[in-house]
């Protein structure tokens, strides 16, 4: 019985076709892996690099509180780190196909 509701839903409805949507978007763990962050540790300046420009990039700590802005509008740059203490840090990085978010350690 269920066979032959499935049957008779099909032919009114007709086949169901998929439609792949396009989108300026990478995935985050596609992104993830396009942008680089490196010396890490890093001591007084670290480099990020993309295969996508860099629009900006923003460093926050632990608790969630902007420390660091730079905007970049390139495949690389550097940030000077030496004035922020030791510890862990998140880097966001806003590239023209999104957003993806790296840890980074200062020493």
């Amino acid at each position: 019985p269920v066979d032959g509701i499935w049957r008779s839903s099909y032919r009114e409805m007709g086949p169901i076709i998929m439609v792949r949507q396009e989108s300026s978007q990478l995935t985050e763990v596609g992104l993830e892996r396009m942008c680089y962050v490196f010396a890490n540790p890093a001591k007084d300046v670290f480099k990020v690099m993309s295969h996508y420009t860099i629009k900006d990039i923003q460093v926050f700590d632990m608790m969630g509180k902007k420390v660091l802005e730079k905007e970049v509008n390139y495949f690389e740059t550097e940030i000077i780190v030496d004035n922020l203490t030791s510890g862990t840090y998140i880097v966001r990085i806003n590239t023209a196909k999104g957003t993806t978010e790296k840890k980074l350690v200062v020493q």
